[in-house]
């Protein structure tokens, strides 16, 4: 469908205005655009706070592009919780210099879709330190139980993770934290439990993979 071009009365700032629109990836078909209104956005933003108990001296490390939805939340997320936003870009810098760069920009929070973590957290050796990451926040695609041992390996006991597993039309739709006393076997499949708000129905036995899109 189209959008009206012609001016509306309601007001911007209205919380079912128009805030932006999102396209998504296209992996169940066509990339198509997502509307999204204020309240629907500063709700997403308020589950990823509250899970994340952001407090103002966290620093947020991203890795996704700003044009990307997670980016642009990761954004939305520090700017409306008054806490710093750094951007790492994989492509120019590579992620063999990530492990230094969160430790010289203190990063508290790292933002990355799995795969990333992944790449990045099986070249580590073992010698690197990560004092001020407090957690490891993982989106966009599935987490295994390699990703978790990866975690548990390489980083500080004080250092949790949490999954996040997420839909272009509705944000963030359930999220599990990992500790290392979480039961993790190697069939690890747990997507966590739906966030405040929201209701998961499956219509059948089978959950289509699409039911979690990247963001």
């Amino acid at each position: 469908s189209e959008l009206d071009a012609e001016p509306v009365a309601t007001p911007p700032s209205a919380a079912g205005a128009l805030a932006s629109i999102t396209y998504t990836s296209g992996s169940t078909g066509a990339p198509k655009g997502i509307v999204q209104s204020h309240e629907n956005l500063l709700h997403d933003v308020l589950v990823r706070a509250n899970h994340l108990q952001l407090h103002p001296a966290d620093r947020v490390g991203g890795l996704s592009s700003l044009a990307f939805s997670a980016g642009a939340k990761s954004v939305l997320l520090a700017l409306l919780n008054g806490v710093t936003f750094c951007m790492f870009d994989p492509r120019a810098d590579g992620l063999h210099t990530l492990a230094p760069w969160l430790a010289r920009e203190g990063v508290t929070i790292l933002d990355s879709v799995a795969s990333a973590f992944r790449h990045f957290a099986s070249a580590l050796t073992g010698s690197e330190r990560f004092p001020a990451l407090r957690m490891i926040w993982t989106s966009s695609e599935h987490v295994t139980a390699h990703d978790v041992r990866l975690y548990r390996r390489h980083f500080p006991p004080e250092t949790g993770m949490m999954i996040r597993y997420s839909a272009s039309e509705a944000g963030v739709i359930c999220q599990l934290r990992v500790d290392r006393e979480s039961p993790v076997g190697d069939d690890f499949n747990d997507v966590g439990y739906p966030v405040p708000d929201k209701e998961l129905l499956l219509p059948d036995d089978v959950v289509a993979a699409s039911a979690f899109d990247a963001e």
